[in-house]
């Protein structure tokens, strides 16, 4: 005889029973906490006592908030399941199997944090302590020993003559602009001055010798561009601004060749500074050379001008000429005066000779007549010359020019003499501050010092890849 099968029959399958499972646990704990929770309240509740929590109950608190966690962590479940079972369909769990259960999560999130730190000390190690090692083992054991000699110079300028009587302070300072100990720095850091260096030293050959590590070793082959980049990281030029000092630092694989290089640059940089002199005072001489014969080939024109006035009016000297005409003109009028006084003299007679007065009279517009001629020399214009007057402006203008072109040609000719007087002496010269001397210690490679960057470097990398990756994996989340 068959029977309808019950709607309220479980559901079968792995899933259905591993939900049952769940249900049942979940039922018998919450069984625990409800029994634990009136066995509290009967304590509290009994006189004469106080409501301390005691380590059960704080454990069976701490498990009803596991059993909420897991409830919402739970899937949700269908009716006519294992979960909606009566409870005297569910085993209830001793004390022994919660404990044990507690126990093992206990041990669960030890175990985890134990693997946490386990993994971040893993990646310390990897990413920060190993090459940090690697570097060490390298400095310590393996690089090769460098040597430096360092040395200092200044650029001084001469003073000028009357300098140092002008007055103290306020007559300036020797040092040379920053422009001559830039080019100075710029010199001896180029490939000019490395390939100098070469020819006479060998450099390149030197920073290429097998001895030397492979990290700092330059390869026999090695192109100019690479050899540049080694020189430069071998020679290390400073300028200080505020004392005006220039210091120098070569680093070679030998304290032999690192004197050598050092004195040799030095040499090259005093060269370069008497070259830069002597091109100034060369710039210097050949203006006060081009002012002085600009100004003589100006005299010789003012010279010739006042020549070709004089040859064209033909007058040697307006001032004579002028002065001739104004005696002429003197001599002229006192007769004239004197022709006059006669005249009036026979006029007071009764009777005066008519033969005398027409001799007199027409002596007197004889005089007038000279006289307005001698009048007409300086102010008029004739037909065949200018005018005193004109001639003489002409004249003046001409000497004046002439008087103006000696006195800058004497000022020409004295700036001349002091440029050459100035060109026969050194306007700069370099003075060595600190001589370079044999260094019988290495100097290179700083162990502690480098070995401590580098740890300070690796740990910066991996602080910043770490917060890098877990910003973009919160992202990440986030968006998901």
């Amino acid at each position: 005889m068959s029977s309808d099968p019950s709607p309220e029959a479980p559901e079968q399958g792995p899933g259905a029973a591993r939900r049952a499972r769940r249900a049942q646990r979940r039922k018998r704990l919450q069984e625990d906490a409800e029994a634990a929770r009136n066995e509290s309240e009967a304590e509290n509740d009994a006189p004469g006592t106080e409501r301390l929590d005691s380590p059960g109950q704080r454990k069976r608190r701490d498990l009803m908030q596991a059993i909420r966690k897991e409830d919402q962590s739970l899937p949700a479940t269908t009716k006519g399941t294992a979960v909606d079972q009566p409870a005297d369909a569910i085993y209830p769990m001793t004390d022994e199997e919660r404990d044990a259960q507690i126990a093992q999560i206990q041990r669960d999130l030890v175990k985890r944090r134990r693997r946490r730190w386990f993994l971040l000390w893993l990646r310390l190690a990897f990413f920060v302590v190993l090459p940090t090692t690697l570097v060490g083992i390298y400095y310590y054991n393996h690089a090769s020993p460098l040597y430096s000699t360092n040395s200092a110079f200044v650029i001084d300028r001469a003073a000028a003559p009357g300098a140092m009587s002008a007055g103290g302070l306020l007559s300036g300072t020797t040092f040379a602009t920053s422009r001559e100990a830039i080019s100075v720095q710029e010199f001896l850091t180029s490939r000019e001055a490395m390939r100098a260096l070469d020819e006479e030293l060998q450099i390149i050959e030197h920073y290429s010798d097998p001895t030397i590590d492979p990290i700092q070793r330059l390869e026999p082959d090695a192109s100019e561009n690479a050899a540049y980049r080694a020189y430069k990281d071998r020679v290390l030029v400073g300028y200080d601004t505020t004392e005006g000092i220039v210091r120098l630092e070569v680093i070679a694989a030998s304290p032999d060749m690192a004197l050598a290089m050092s004195e040799r640059l030095i040499s090259m940089a005093e060269a370069r500074v008497d070259t830069m002199s002597d091109a100034n005072q060369n710039d210097a001489v050949r203006a006060a050379q081009q002012s002085f014969d600009d100004s003589t080939r100006a005299l010789d024109e003012a010279y010739d001008t006042v020549l070709a006035l004089q040859e064209q009016v033909g007058v040697f000297s307006a001032e004579i000429e002028v002065g001739l005409v104004q005696t002429t003109i003197s001599a002229l009028t006192a007769s004239l005066e004197e022709r006059r006084l006669s005249l009036a003299a026979l006029l007071d007679n009764a009777r005066p000779n008519p033969a005398q007065l027409r001799i007199l009279n027409a002596e007197i517009a004889r005089l007038e007549t000279a006289i307005d001629e001698q009048r007409a020399i300086i102010v008029n214009s004739q037909a065949d010359q200018d005018s005193l007057a004109r001639v003489s402006a002409d004249l003046n203008r001409a000497e004046q020019r002439l008087a103006r072109q000696q006195v800058l040609l004497q000022e020409a000719t004295a700036r001349l003499v002091v440029a050459q007087r100035e060109a026969a002496q050194q306007s700069l010269y370099l003075s060595l501050a600190v001589n370079p001397i044999l260094q019988p210690v290495p100097t290179y490679p700083r162990k502690l010092e480098y070995t401590a960057l580098a740890f300070v470097i690796f740990f910066a990398i991996y602080m910043v890849a770490s917060l890098t990756i877990s910003i973009l994996r919160e992202q990440m989340s986030y968006g998901n």
